[in-house]
């Protein structure tokens, strides 16, 4: 039985006494501070009426200076008295001793972080339905306090406020997340963790399950990557003791973790992340040494953090959800009949990245976050950021992992180019390829091979691709500050060069500024065997840069040059990144450059161009590069004099080699006019010859691509021919109802030739002008000839006077000796005497083509005609000769014929047809005229008919 006695002192606290249960004498319990306050605390509540293991914990963190408690005590304030806390030992940081009320086997040696202490009480001491707790050195000095559910008296100690009514606990457990010990601020409902770090269970829509454990008492060796068949692939981690954080951060890892959680599964990593019981997953987190929040995650499903010095929830929030992406990463699934996951060991660029990248999603997602800002952010806490680390590239990120913050963020930007040039859809596709068998290796598949897969491009390709991506779409959309350049040039219009060593699937990253004009050429020299890829980045005065068209290129052994055109960019060129990616090699390897200025001739330096002197071109100057857009267009300038009026210069490209899809702009300049523009294709290498109308002068002559993509090479010629007219032999052209000017002082000769084709149905007639300011000065005539016969067949000189004008000559029609069967003639003009004026070709019908343009034949006489039958060879087919005659009067007409001949004759209402074959060649036919105008058809049986005389009389 016990006997307890109260002893009431001034104030309002009661002081409770155990009479008979401690042998020794107790100390009165006084709310004075103990010297150990603040550095020891109430840390755990497990009550539960139906339980015979309740117990309260007791926390000693790192600052507790000592290595053992003695002559301890506690009390509920519920009549027990002050109840003595046996011996601990062997106390160190982060040791958490659990006090039972029932009995057990003690552990009071606390070198391993716990201890557990057993009071052998045969009743609960902790009241579920409300409580308070206080803790007392061995003076009676207050160490802690705290009250649950609105306790069950009026008891309080230490700074606790009389209106805190603490947390409730009606069943389960109560602990302390923090180091708040006057409040019930940090207190929260936990998984019961006696003698060990205080766990917060957080329970999600998903059905998982996630344990967030505050602290840790006992350093631990866990295991991340695990592949118990590829050498030096098991990756362990050490993880040392610590303190854990306030409520408040617990609780915001809570919301992290599980925003995250929703984040991910929503994005398509449906497979969940790797628990290590029960759909549950861990989470345990402490304080940390360095100024950023680290973090570690372990192939068993736990997540550890360390929280950094300087405060910051986005930081926080991205180690979680970077360390939550790995266990999805770490999540295990049958292949056949072995296990295997999506994180595979041969290389973490892949892992780290997609943890790093998602991280940073997720964390932007949450707060609503821009790039700079988290990354921001992550500089100011220390943590790997895009503004100081990775800014060298020429690391080998891909063929290792040296697991500094310059490669996860490298990593994390590879991920971050995959996702914003191929999306969401293919990165998913590569992370489920990506595998690690764990019971056989050749069934692993290396990330680099699932990317080159997915997206069906060489892995080579793939990477120098991301480079480019770095140095221009990272900074222009992403705001990812410039990489630091490898060496540094300065382009002068001069040649300048130099050589820098490059790691494997590295770049090393050249910076030109461009302060000359010149066109110029980038050269490089490798190693042979080694393969290179190039790119080639623009940035303007004004910020902006774009990647050159058709880069990266590569380089193999051998390559041709790059041109560049500074002055071609529609803005000012600041300067150029050259970005060297060496994608196969053994090690290192040296990469020579040199950039030279191109000698082409330009608008400000054009080349002369001379008679019979071929002249190389090359579109663009370097052949076999496509042109970039922002060189576009590549010029050649030439010029050239004319002085020779009797020739005319003929410019020729010849095309040697070109490519489909090209053409090229000709222009031709004089006195500043554009006098001939024209465009041509290069698909069949043709031999292009313009001629244009030529003035005597200075001629500046132009060649442009005429698109992007035209390359070819050739030489452009300029020779001389005689200019029409000037020659028989080279007569220009002259057609029915054209106007020819004429102007005797514009020739070196005395004349000029033109050519016509005429028919056999009209009578051609040309007429030939002059001034009249020149009439008596200029006594021109006509000359006509057969088209190679120099022997004129017809003149107009000595037909005319001198002041005669106009002068004509009439073109031979059928029948008569000077007709061309051909049909085609060649008139001159000769000039006597200076003047200005005209030649024009006319023409009219022949008469007896029809029957509206006949011939006129008198009744009562004998008319000879001598007209060939047929009498036109367009029309080959009659003659229409017409009289007049007296109606109602008979009418007889004979004709004489060398051949049989066919007609009719039209009497007014009928036609009388005649037709004889002689043998006199006479023959006769009699009509009645019903009109005042009877019209005869002759058309012939053969072409040789002639119809030599009609002889008509009447009746």
């Amino acid at each position: 039985m016990l006997i307890i006695a109260i002893i009431l002192i001034a104030g309002t606290t009661a002081v409770f006494m155990m009479v008979g249960y401690n042998p020794s004498p107790t100390p009165f319990p006084s709310d004075s501070p103990s010297k150990v306050k603040g550095t020891v605390w109430i840390s755990e509540i497990y009550c539960n009426e139906s339980d015979s293991t309740e117990f309260f914990e007791i926390y000693i963190p790192v600052s507790f200076r000592s290595d053992t408690i003695e002559n301890w005590y506690f009390t509920t304030f519920d009549g027990e008295g002050l109840i003595k806390i046996p011996t601990v030992s062997g106390l160190r940081a982060e040791v958490y001793i659990a006090i039972y009320s029932g009995t057990g086997t003690d552990d009071t040696n606390a070198s391993d972080g716990t201890v557990a202490l057993h009071l052998g009480l045969s009743e609960n001491l902790l009241d579920p339905e409300g409580d308070e707790i206080g803790l007392f050195d061995s003076t009676g000095n207050v160490i802690d306090f705290m009250r649950y559910s609105e306790g069950n008296s009026q008891v309080i100690y230490s700074d606790w406020s009389e209106n805190d009514d603490g947390i409730a606990c009606n069943t389960g457990s109560i602990s302390l997340f923090g180091n708040d010990s006057d409040s019930s601020n940090e207190w929260m409902n936990s998984v019961p963790t006696p003698s060990m770090p205080n766990i917060y269970p957080v329970y999600t829509d998903s059905g998982y399950i996630i344990e967030i454990q505050n602290g840790l008492n006992q350093d631990v060796i866990d295991e991340g990557i695990i592949d118990k068949t590829a050498l030096h692939s098991n990756e362990t981690f050490k993880i040392i003791k610590g303190s854990g954080v306030s409520a408040d951060v617990v609780k915001n890892v809570t919301k992290h973790i599980k925003y995250s959680l929703n984040f991910y599964l929503k994005n398509g990593f449906k497979m969940g992340p790797k628990t290590w019981k029960n759909n549950k997953f861990a989470i345990i987190i402490k304080k940390g040494d360095t100024s950023e929040t680290v973090g570690a995650a372990s192939h068993k499903g736990i997540i550890w953090i360390d929280l950094g010095k300087m405060k910051s929830d986005i930081d926080l929030k991205y180690v979680c959800e970077h360390e939550l992406m790995h266990l999805f990463q770490y999540q295990t699934f049958k292949q056949g009949s072995d296990y295997a996951d999506h994180c595979p060991t041969k290389n973490k660029f892949w892992i780290e990245g997609q943890a790093t990248y998602w991280g940073i999603e997720s964390t932007k997602a949450n707060f609503n976050l821009t790039n700079k800002e988290i990354q921001d952010e992550f500089k100011r806490v220390e943590d790997h950021n895009w503004y100081t680390h990775y800014k060298d590239i020429n690391r080998s990120l891909f063929k290792g992992w040296g697991g500094y913050y310059d490669d996860y963020i490298g990593s994390y930007l590879f991920s971050k180019f995959l996702r914003e040039r191929y999306g969401l859809e293919n990165i998913l596709k590569i992370f489920n390829s990506s595998i690690d068998n764990f019971a056989n290796n050749s069934k692993d598949v290396d990330p680099r091979d699932a990317i080159a897969k997915v997206l069906e491009m060489s892995w080579e390709r793939i990477i120098a691709d991301y480079y480019a991506w770095l140095l221009t779409d990272a900074i222009t959309n992403n705001g990812v500050p410039e990489r630091t350049a490898h060496a540094n040039l300065t382009y002068t219009n001069n040649t300048v060069s130099d050589s820098i060593g490059v790691v494997p699937e590295g770049s090393g990253l050249e910076k030109v500024k461009i302060n000359g004009t010149k066109p110029f050429s980038i050269n490089f020299g490798v190693k042979p065997g080694n393969h290179w890829k190039i790119t080639i980045v623009y940035v303007y005065k004004d910020g902006s840069r774009k990647q050159a068209f058709n880069t990266p290129f590569s380089i193999i052994d051998t390559v041709s040059p790059w041109p560049v055109n500074p002055k071609n960019h529609d803005k000012k060129l600041d300067y150029i990144l050259i970005i060297k990616t060496l994608v196969k090699a053994n090690g290192t390897e040296k990469i020579n450059m040199t950039i030279t200025p191109l000698e082409i001739p330009s608008q400000t330096n054009p080349k002369v161009l001379n008679e019979n002197e071929p002249e190389e071109i090359q579109f663009p100057p370097l052949f076999n590069n496509i042109t970039d857009p922002f060189d576009f267009p590549w010029s050649y300038w030439f010029r050239l004099n004319y002085s020779d009026t009797l020739s005319t210069p003929c410019i020729a490209f010849n095309m040697t080699e070109s490519y489909p899809g090209g053409w090229i702009n000709f222009t031709l300049i004089h006195n500043g006019s554009i006098v001939t523009q024209i465009s041509e294709t290069c698909d069949d290498f043709p031999e292009i010859m313009w001629d244009p109308i030529w003035l005597v002068g200075d001629y500046t002559l132009v060649f442009t691509q005429g698109n992007p993509y035209t390359y070819c090479r050739g030489t452009v010629t300029l020779t001389y021919t005689p200019k029409n007219g000037t020659s028989f032999e080279t007569p220009e052209e002259i057609n029915v109802d054209e106007v020819k000017p004429l102007d005797s002082n514009e020739w070196d000769s005395d004349s000029h030739y033109y050519n016509c084709t005429v028919d056999n149905t009209h009578r051609y007639l040309f007429e030939m002008n002059v001034g009249s300011d020149y009439i008596g000065s200029a006594d021109w005539f006509m000359e006509l000839y057969h088209p190679g016969n120099p022997t004129p067949l017809l003149t107009t000189q000595g037909v005319y006077l001198l002041n005669e004008w106009p002068r004509y000559l009439e073109i031979p029609i059928e029948g008569e000796p000077e007709y061309n069967p051909e049909q085609q003639y060649i008139i001159r003009v000769v000039y006597i005497g200076d003047g200005t004026g005209n030649i024009s070709l006319s023409h009219q019908p022949i008469s007896g083509d029809s029957p509206s343009n006949p011939l006129w034949h008198t009744i009562d006489t004998t008319e000879y005609f001598g007209v060939s039958l047929p009498y036109t060879i367009t029309h080959g087919v009659s003659v229409f000769i017409n009289s007049t005659v007296v109606i109602g009067q008979n009418y007889s007409l004979f004709f004489n014929t060398t051949e049989s001949v066919f007609g009719h004759v039209w009497t007014g209402s009928s036609w009388v047809d005649f037709s004889y074959s002689p043998t006199d060649y006479w023959f006769n036919v009699t009509i009645t005229a019903e009109t005042d105008v009877i019209c005869i058809e002759i058309f012939p049986d053969a072409a040789e008919s002639v119809v030599h005389y009609i002889w008509s009389y009447v009746l």
